[in-house]
């Protein structure tokens, strides 16, 4: 599976991510919620409690390609058919 780095954390909420810092996974999981402004984020992992993660701490949210694709294509549909 081909994983992205997602900038925009707000398009990420209820996907599965993968949460990295320095290269290397600190935490995998569901991002159950997003601040508006983007800059933390709070995740289920399968296995634990809910976590914080904030991108002033050098965190990064990966997300696999294919899942971002069905994202953009919802929120564009949805986008066109409100307009």
């Amino acid at each position: 599976m081909n994983f992205v780095q997602v900038e925009d954390w707000t398009a990420l909420v209820g996907m599965d991510i993968d949460v990295r810092r320095q290269g290397g996974t600190v935490c995998s999981g569901i991002v159950d919620a997003v601040t508006p402004d983007g800059t933390i984020l709070w995740i289920c992992p399968p296995a634990g409690t809910r976590r914080l993660f904030e991108k002033a701490d050098w965190f990064q949210a990966w997300a696999a390609a294919d899942d971002l694709a069905v994202q953009y294509h919802i929120a564009t549909t949805h986008t066109s058919k409100s307009a």
